[in-house]
């Protein structure tokens, strides 16, 4: 049987989400349902991959955490696939005992590499990103699902949960630089890093671990991991709560708000996805500064530029969920977009594009809410987009991780195979 992981933000929502639930319906039941309209549908779908290996272009910019960065924000300058987008590989992590993947899969891109933990799968991978092929694999127990790409001076790291600890490896060959928890770090939870520190979800609590050496910094009470600067870690507890990432001090509190993880940082402001809302806090203190409500619906984490919040929901007491995009400074709504019975998990803003990741639908959307392309598949459960250069990354709910990129379609779906590569065994 699997290990009985710890809180990821999936399982928090599923154990908290059902009271929250019950105690929000009172104020978001009278909250607004607004009329949101599907994207129009003058994109044509997408085709596969023609030949097994992508034309990926370099990238400008990297995405080495799970939101893009310790601040969350979701978004970048590169374009990502724009035109003749294809479907290419699809990495599915297989289990090695008798249950296969769980929960959410993260990728991540940095220097030119793919690098996915997978959940029962034993194993963080950096996998090539035109092809899918596996580059090196690190061994350990029950891996977590979510992984940081830290750089520490010419050798980055790559830095993951697992059932024993924190474990950090080098980036390019997959080869053990620090472990940190001796057994005191079992959770499979969010993690973020800063310069110099990574702050990731405990059996005991919230660890700061410094980067460059895993010794521990402080500890701290919490549950869930939200988002960092260099001087302030927020959580996604209830209440919703900022420490000081030097001491692990609490800084302030908002009491009676539960952001479940769902939070973004930008320009001294946090963002905040909750059931029924959204909101900006100041980070200085705490101070709200504007609300969004809507529906009864779980606001995912928001992706946020310099001028625009984009946030997907799921509806708690309605099929289907929405995509928001509102004015940053004050939370006016710009437009929306209503997904049927679809719910809206990931998002990410790519040069002014918004990629948008459903139940069974991958699709980009221009400035304005209407499409440029999509992929429908049945029963795809897509979670997480990450973007580079001409290069989607979409991870799923059951551990597998599909690319989209511009090129030439009409060929079959490529799926890699096993690299024969060894892995790296992980010293004792």
């Amino acid at each position: 049987m699997g290990t009985d992981h710890a809180p990821t933000r999936r399982r928090y929502l599923q154990a908290m989400g059902a009271a929250s639930a019950v105690a929000i319906a009172g104020c978001a039941g009278s909250g607004t349902d607004w009329d949101c309209t599907e994207p129009t549908s003058f994109a044509s779908t997408i085709g596969v991959a023609a030949t097994a290996e992508l034309a990926v272009t370099d990238a400008t910019h990297d995405w080495p955490q799970g939101e893009r960065d310790s601040r969350n924000t979701g978004a970048t300058a590169d374009p990502g696939p724009r035109e003749d987008v294809v479907r290419g590989w699809r990495f599915e992590a297989t289990d090695t005992g008798t249950e296969g993947p769980v929960d959410d899969c993260y990728p991540v891109i940095a220097d030119g590499r793919v690098y996915v933990g997978t959940y029962e799968g034993d194993a963080l991978v950096a996998l090539d990103p035109a092809t899918g092929a596996i580059e090196w694999r690190y061994d350990r127990l029950s891996s977590g699902g979510q992984v940081a790409v830290l750089d520490v001076g010419d050798d980055p790291l790559v830095v993951a949960p697992g059932a024993d600890g924190l474990h950090a490896v080098d980036a390019a060959t997959g080869e053990r630089r620090w472990l940190y928890g001796d057994g005191e770090f079992d959770h499979d939870g969010n993690v973020v890093a800063t310069d110099r520190a990574v702050f990731a979800n405990g059996r005991n609590g919230i660890h700061a671990v410094e980067i460059a050496s895993g010794d521990r910094r402080w500890t701290a009470d919490g549950n869930q991991v939200g988002a960092a600067t260099g001087e302030t870690l927020l959580l996604g507890d209830s209440p919703f709560r900022a420490l000081s990432t030097a001491d692990g001090t609490e800084r302030w509190r908002v009491e009676d708000t539960t952001p479940y993880g769902s939070i973004a940082i930008r320009d001294g402001t946090a963002y905040i996805g909750e059931l029924g809302t959204v909101a900006a806090y100041a980070l200085a203190d705490g101070t709200r500064e504007w609300v969004f409500e809507g529906a009864t619906e779980d606001f995912r984490v928001p992706a946020v530029t310099a001028d625009r919040v984009v946030v997907g929901s799921v509806r708690t007491e309605a099929a289907g969920g929405n995509l928001y995009v509102l004015d940053r400074p004050d939370g006016d709504l710009q437009w929306c977009r209503s997904y049927d019975d679809r719910d809206v998990h990931g998002t990410a803003v790519a040069d002014g594009a918004v990629y948008v990741a459903t139940d069974d639908v991958v699709e980009a959307l221009n400035s304005g809410g209407d499409r440029i392309w999509v992929y429908r598949e049945q029963y795809g459960n897509y979670e997480t987009p990450a973007v580079t250069g001409n290069l989607l990354l979409v991870g799923t709910g059951d551990g597998a991780v599909t690319a989209f990129c511009e090129g030439e379609s009409g060929g079959p779906v490529p799926t890699p195979t096993p690299d024969p590569t060894p892995p790296v065994t992980p010293p004792e």
